[in-house]
């Protein structure tokens, strides 16, 4: 298990990525990461691509990952979730790429149980 400090600074880094830009998107994110942090901070490490929340194992980040999260804030009712995996492609060049495995649409709401169902699978919780 990962340190205390070494969970925590993912997250740190995540919030304060967003917390001063004035955009629905960024606000979202902020309260999303608040609300799940307490609970998701020893399991789950956030990374960020632009608006999008990338939600990985311990060890791993949102760019070099065997199973991630993404979380994306698209309009004011609807926030995209996917869980992607890294699978083996036979028809591309690539010998490895993201695969949506899963995925729903929320409103923002809504979100934070759904990405709590979605860190489950991750986490194997």
């Amino acid at each position: 298990m990962a340190s205390d400090a070494a969970t925590r600074a993912p997250w740190d880094a995540a919030l304060n990525r967003y917390r001063d830009l004035a955009t629905d998107a960024a606000t979202f994110n902020v309260d999303l990461l608040e609300q799940l942090r307490p609970t998701w901070q020893a399991h789950v490490r956030p990374d960020t691509s632009m608006f999008t929340l990338l939600f990985t194992h311990h060890g791993e980040t949102g760019y070099d990952f065997h199973e991630r999260v993404e979380v994306n804030y698209e309009t004011p009712d609807r926030v995209r979730v996917a869980f992607a995996r890294q699978t083996p492609r036979r028809a591309e060049n690539r010998p490895n790429g993201p695969v949506v495995v899963t995925g729903d649409f929320a409103r923002p709401e809504n979100a934070p149980a759904v990405v709590e169902s979605f860190l489950m699978q991750l986490s194997g919780a």
